[in-house]
């Protein structure tokens, strides 16, 4: 028997179509809203009826007849006053369309474009006209109609999308155009139509479009239009000068899936039905979860996450945003840009303000089903930016009830509140084992109530008596002394002392070496620290470390996420920070933070001069005592390596030791990070690094830190694209060198200002600035330290004047310098210069031989650029001699990495590509 809803109500039997009265019609339609779901008999009569009649005989004879027309008595069942029909896979239209729609958009999420128009059109086709026709009097198949309509537009978006990213939009336009003009005030179908009316070369009509949908926007609602609605306008506009879309990738950020989430049971169907209602919508779906410190939401947002990860094929995200955190929270100008940057758009593609990130945000999700996880927010300000487009779902958690978020956002709020007695003594019994629990169990329900049945008080408690075989009577009484602690145990307003009690009973039964390291842990700057790093916080050996850090991870005092990398918790971080102030001395903290400074400066160095061997790139002013013991580094990919674990921790190492008035160490860590920065282009970070480099090297009142502090601004300006800034902190620089006579450090900055000078396309001015630069080297006590690198600016200033034999001259003589001194990160830039001109000159082998050595160099060194520019170089000569196939294949690679970087060049690679059609 198959049953059809999605237009004039259809009963068939094998084909055959059955006859019901107009009375039986709208029962069926009732009942068939809630398929194999029991309506009571009064609910049912009152949908039908209304007041009229309460007669239940009317009822059931109505029943009795509608079985009889269907043929099949069993198919509508009665139990207990209840009334429900039955239907099996695949008989109702509606179960098919939803089947189709969901396998459509599913192939959308996988980019599967020609399954996903197929299965979306197939969705479509079920329907023969509006829901229910003429059977929409009653409240509850009206309300259906209204949500299968709904779901009928979303499918219609879902295959529009499909059409637009596969660029087949054109035979569908007028279908779109007419769907958008009967849904005026559906921002995402008019969206769909600009971006549909811009593919087919209808710009100007697009732009119209817009126009007139903001008025009416303004003329009925008194609002202007959403983001979605100006990004697509956005992109429309400036479509003549930047590609509308970006390459996306698939993040997988989700920490593991916890497994204790007790008494959640209630929550986890709210929000896996707000999933599953949501289906494909024409808005993302927003959940915010908040309550107090410690109440699980984070544990909760993961588990919940994982559940409904399979919707999202296009991936998740995980973002701690610290709002409740003793360090700084991230805003949401740098929160856009992680997540971009986790969405594999190229750093320097990202936008400076945040209005422009969150428009392109939406974009780059426009048509994906993206999970993001937003943990420990502060409130709905730097939420709101963050919103993505339409099929996303955004979990955000919060001690902030986020109200704003759900009044303006429509954001769906769930309050995780403390536990029911029987979850949260269940908890506990997890903990002590169920014989011991059984043994006293009004023991256990004591310490659940003293604990507030908060969970995390919970967990630390039920941590504790397990390592301590008394009877559980002795240890609920132990913690009821602690009245003081009790009141701050279920205090949520106090989010720093909220759990201050816990934390200190539980600190209290440490051995005294697991304590101490508990503590000192607090002095660093970051949540998160390696093993290394631990140690020099400790003064500790090694591996006596590891096993205190693994004891306070079994204390859940400390969590380990990666093997030898462990994670203080916001809350704990700042208590543990209080005990050392409280329990060490001055001179203790004092000494653990110059510790930390120098281990780090001296590390940072270590890896600065693997990067970039017999530089000048790290002065080291402060030389550490023979105690300190820095990491050492194998090649420049572990070093930088290195620097991208510690990245975070080191940008707020160089702000806390400025704050803190470790001047010398500030300016110094700002000069070596430079090195890092330079190839790895966080813009936002190294900004921020430079600038408190420079103030730290003014406070000091040392005019040679002054200078290093000028150059620090300087190289980071150049590398941002903001030249003439850069060339005054240089010259500015090369005014301090002067007057204290450092002529290695006037030979850099005058070579510095010779890159300068040829980027502005002056090769003769940065000839003559390199030259002089080499005359000020030869002068210098350590000319050979340097030397290498004005000698790669002078080969690739005369390549780029034609003079081609001094390129090749000055080419070798800095890659026989860098061989030397084992500088792998610049050896290849010499060797791709020697090898472009050596093609200039029509010494084809030659250039190929010397591409090769550089392209080989450049891919184990991850350096995407130089291997763009080389294979470039390499596809010229490689055609030069008639290998069109080397040529299309070195031309094809060095597209692709520009385009991923976001870097010009793509448009001359499409260009050599056409000479081989």
């Amino acid at each position: 028997m198959e049953f059809g809803v999605l237009g004039p109500l259809d009963v068939r039997v094998d084909g055959t179509a059955r006859t019901v009265t107009k009375a039986q019609a709208r029962l069926l339609a009732v009942l068939l809203c809630r398929p194999n779901q029991w309506l009571r008999a009064d609910q049912l009569a009152d949908l039908l009826w209304g007041d009229a009649d309460s007669n239940p005989a009317r009822l059931q004879v109505l029943v009795f007849r509608l079985r009889k027309s269907l043929g099949e008595s069993e198919r509508i069942e009665h139990h207990d006053g209840n009334y429900r029909i039955v239907i099996d896979a695949g008989e109702l239209d509606v179960d098919r369309f939803l089947d189709h729609r969901r396998a459509g958009v599913a192939a959308l999420g996988r980019d599967e474009l020609d399954a996903a128009v197929q299965r979306l059109r197939a969705a479509l086709e079920v329907w023969r006209g509006d829901a229910f026709t003429g059977l929409d009097d009653s409240a509850l198949v009206a309300a259906e109609v209204i949500r299968l309509r709904g779901e009928w537009i979303t499918a219609a978006e879902a295959l529009y999308e499909a059409e637009i990213r596969r660029g087949t939009v054109a035979g569908a336009i007028d279908e779109l155009s007419e769907l958008a003009a009967a849904h005026p005030l559906r921002e995402s179908l008019t969206a769909l139509l600009l971006r549909g009316l811009h593919q087919c070369g209808r710009r100007a009509e697009a732009l119209t479009r817009y126009q007139e949908a903001r008025a009416h926007l303004i003329e009925e609602l008194g609002l202007e239009p959403g983001q979605e609605l100006r990004a697509a306008q956005a992109i429309i506009l400036a479509s003549e000068t930047e590609p509308a879309t970006v390459e996306t990738v698939r993040p997988q950020q989700l920490p593991p899936d916890p497994a204790d989430v007790a008494g959640r049971t209630a929550e986890l169907d709210q929000v896996i039905g707000l999933v599953e209602a949501h289906g494909s919508a024409a808005a993302p779906l927003v959940i915010a979860i908040d309550g107090p410190a410690g109440i699980g939401k984070t544990t909760f947002a993961l588990h919940v996450a994982h559940r409904v990860r399979q919707h999202y094929q296009d991936g998740q995200i995980f973002l701690d945003l610290r709002g409740y955190s003793s360090g700084e929270p991230i805003d949401s100008a740098t929160a856009l840009q992680i997540v971009l940057r986790a969405l594999g758009v190229p750093p320097k593609r990202i936008p400076a303000e945040a209005g422009e990130r969150s428009a392109m945000l939406r974009s780059t999700l426009a048509g994906q089903r993206m999970l993001i996880v937003l943990d420990n927010a502060r409130g709905a300000e730097e939420i709101r930016p963050l919103i993505p487009a339409a099929d996303c779902l955004l979990l955000v958690t919060s001690r902030n009830q986020l109200r704003g978020l759900a009044v303006h956002d429509r954001a769906h709020r769930i309050t995780l509140r403390p536990l029911e007695p029987e979850a949260a003594g269940g908890v506990l019994t997890g903990a002590v084992g169920r014989s011991r629990a059984a043994d006293d169990p009004d023991a256990v329900a004591r310490l659940a109530e003293l604990c507030g049945r908060i969970p995390l008080a919970l967990r630390i408690a039920g941590e504790r008596a397990s390592r301590f075989p008394g009877e559980l009577a002795t240890l609920a009484a132990e913690l009821s002394d602690e009245h003081q602690r009790l009141d701050h145990l279920g205090d949520a307003d106090d989010p720093a002392a909220d759990l201050r009690a816990a934390f200190s009973w539980s600190y209290r039964t440490l051995a005294a070496e697991d304590a101490r390291t508990f503590r000192l842990l607090g002095l660093h700057p970051s949540g998160t620290i390696g093993l290394p790093a631990a140690a020099v916080v400790t003064a500790g050996a090694p591996r006596a470390v590891r096993r205190s850090l693994d004891r306070l991870v079994a204390h859940h005092l400390l969590e380990e996420p990666l093997p030898g990398r462990f994670k203080l918790h916001d809350l704990l971080r700042l208590y543990a920070a209080e005990l050392a102030t409280e329990e060490g001395s001055s001179a203790e903290v004092g000494a653990t933070t110059l510790a930390l400074l120098d281990w780090y400066l001296a590390t940072a160095g270590q890896a600065v001069a693997v990067i970039r061997p017999r530089g000048s790139a790290t002065p080291i002013v402060v030389a550490p005592g023979p105690e300190v013991v820095p990491l050492q580094f194998a090649d420049p990919a572990q070093a930088l390596d290195w620097f991208d674990t510690e990245q975070r921790v080191l940008v707020d190492l160089v702000q806390r030791a400025y704050t803190q008035g470790f001047d010398q160490h500030a300016w110094q860590l700002a000069w070596a990070m430079n090195a890092y920065f330079s190839i790895r282009l966080h813009l936002d970070d190294w900004r921020t690094v430079a600038m408190t480099g420079r103030r730290a090297a003014e406070r000091t009142g040392d005019e040679r830190a002054l200078m290093f502090g000028s150059l620090i601004e300087g190289v980071m300006y150049v590398d941002s694209s903001r030249i003439e800034e850069g060339r005054q902190c240089y010259l500015a620089a090369l005014e301090i060198a002067l007057r204290i006579g450092d002529s290695s450090r006037q030979a850099s900055i005058l070579s510095n200002l010779g890159l300068v000078a040829a980027g502005a396309g002056d090769f003769r001015g940065a000839v003559e600035l390199h030259e002089k630069a080499l005359a000020a080297e030869a002068a210098a006590p350590e000319a050979d330290n340097a030397i290498f690198t004005t000698a790669l600016n002078l080969s690739a200033a005369h390549g780029a004047l034609g003079n081609f034999p001094e390129a090749i001259r000055y080419g070798e003589l800095a890659v026989e310098h860098f061989r030397r001194y084992r500088n792998a990160p610049m050896e290849p830039l010499a060797l791709s210069n020697i090898g472009e001109a050596y093609l200039c000159l029509g010494e084809h082998e030659r250039a190929l031989s010397y591409c090769r050595q550089a392209i080989e160099l450049f891919e184990s060194l991850d350096s995407k650029q130089g291997m763009a520019n080389a294979l470039t170089v390499f596809g010229r000569a490689s055609y030069a001699i008639g290998d069109r196939s080397a040529a299309g294949e070195a031309w094809r690679k060095a597209r692709q990495l520009l385009h991923d970087l976001g870097y010009p060049g793509v448009a001359e690679l499409d260009k050599l590509l056409t000479k081989l059609t």
